[in-house]
């Protein structure tokens, strides 16, 4: 199941899949805010943008290092599927719990949870070596034990606290620090056994998020409130439509015919050193003539974060 460090366009039907149920949960953040609209509420929209950003990242690195539609691997990406799906149905609830059903702040820490833990469990049998990769392996699990702890006491802390302290801020404050904490993961993983095996495939899935992300977005502008409905047309709503598919063509333009090409040249203009197997690559720069390419994959993790 080990993935070709060298292969160029080989994102299986797996990852498009649930790249699907990722951008149907970026777009429920878009309920949260529109029910919260305050600046408070702009700020737990960010965080929960950030949460599914940190379930997204692990999903790709996992799919960069194995072939995640051979093997056991699909039945495991159902799972993770099942879950985004279900975290998309709470994050109206990420923060305030609606009356009779589950608790919507935690079925969506516990579906991230468990997102992270699956993830974790497969990187941690398939990528460690040596010791230096065991110590990796070791601070990773800890680092997101913490974050997770932290993150269930956002949910459950807020509601015990007395009327005189603001349950909304200090829940805010533990959830970001938990993501905070769980960022850790990169630093450590960066330093130690784990790698990134193939960066043409970790570019191509960043592209395609990209892509289905504003797919989306131009059905949920035509889908919205006054446009796909049954009412009349008015120049306010062809003006509204006019900008909203205005900014999703300047977000396309500049991703693909601006920053994409440009990171594909440099890429491409970089002069390699190929070792046997393929996964040790070397990478010149200025900066560090010896540093692995594998190690560069890994700072592109880490700034898309």
């Amino acid at each position: 199941m080990a993935r070709d460090p060298e292969a160029i366009g080989d994102v299986s039907w797996v990852e498009l899949f649930v790249d699907l149920l990722f951008v149907f949960a970026f777009l429920a953040v878009t309920t949260l805010m529109g029910e919260h609209f305050s600046p408070l509420g702009l700020v737990q929209g960010a965080l929960v943008v950030l949460l599914i950003w940190h379930c997204w990242t692990p999903c790709v690195w996992l799919g960069n290092v194995v072939h995640l539609d051979r093997g056991i691997m699909p039945p495991i990406m159902l799972g993770i599927a099942a879950a985004l799906l279900v975290i998309g149905v709470a994050i109206p609830e990420a923060f305030t719990d609606r009356p009779g059903g589950l608790p919507g702040p935690l079925v969506l820490i516990c579906g991230y949870l468990l997102i992270r833990a699956v993830t974790m469990v497969v990187l941690t049998f398939v990528s460690h070596r040596g010791e230096g990769g065991r110590r990796s392996v070791v601070a990773a699990w800890l680092i997101f034990i913490t974050g997770g702890l932290v993150l269930l006491a956002s949910a459950l802390v807020p509601p015990l606290l007395p009327t005189t302290v603001d349950a909304a801020l200090v829940q805010v404050a533990l959830f970001a620090g938990a993501l905070l904490i769980d960022s850790l993961i990169l630093v450590v993983a960066s330093r130690g056994g784990w790698r990134v095996v193939s960066p043409w495939h970790l570019a191509e899935r960043h592209a395609l998020i990209v892509l289905i992300a504003l797919g989306e977005t131009i059905i949920s502008i035509g889908a919205s409130e006054g446009l796909g409905v049954d009412r009349p047309v008015t120049s306010q709503l062809a003006v509204g439509a006019v900008l909203g598919i205005t900014v999703v063509f300047a977000l396309w333009w500049s991703y693909f015919d601006l920053a994409k090409v440009i990171i594909e040249r440099a890429r491409r203009h970089r002069p390699r050193d190929r070792r046997p197997g393929g996964c040790r690559v070397i990478v010149v720069s200025k900066r560090s003539p010896d540093r692995p390419r594998h190690h560069h994959g890994l700072d592109s993790i880490m700034y898309i974060m």
